[in-house]
């Protein structure tokens, strides 16, 4: 039996409704991305270790009462906010979405190194990543299918 030409279109229409709604998965994938970078802070460098402190910065940090360690995380504001899912900015229009992390400027500098430091790349995404992003837009595509799959 053939669905009446309604229940099709009001299917289709429901799945093209949440296929042009991507903020949904966008910030699942921003949490995991908030997770792995928490994982890169915590072991001080992923997939290597990154490159210890120099005495004069532990100095440096000792003599403004902060603690030797652990590396990039003198104050904590870069942590704080790079693993924070929040953090994110995410707008959209129609089906494009762009998602920002705002982390303090100085950030960027530890990704790509600088003359006062070697590069530390805090915002490492190891390859599970890929797959928990396929598995994140996988769900979320089969349930936008749901109204589809459940026509008789």
């Amino acid at each position: 039996m053939i669905p009446a030409p309604t229940l099709i279109a009001n299917a289709f229409f429901q799945t093209a409704e949440r296929t042009s709604q991507m903020e949904e998965p966008v910030r699942e994938i921003a949490q995991r991305f908030s997770e792995e970078i928490e994982a890169n802070f915590a072991a001080e460098g992923r997939p290597s270790h990154w490159q210890d402190l120099a005495e004069a910065t532990i100095a440096k940090r000792t003599n403004e009462g902060y603690g030797a360690g652990p590396i990039l995380t003198r104050t904590g504001e870069l942590r704080a906010a790079a693993t924070d899912p929040d953090a994110w900015d995410i707008a959209s229009s129609g089906q494009l979405v762009v998602a920002q992390l705002n982390t303090p400027d100085y950030g960027r500098f530890h990704l790509t190194g600088w003359i006062y430091g070697p590069v530390r790349d805090w915002a490492y995404l190891s390859p599970e990543v890929d797959e928990d992003i396929d598995g994140i837009l996988s769900d979320w595509l089969d349930e936008a299918f749901e109204p589809v799959e459940a026509l008789p």
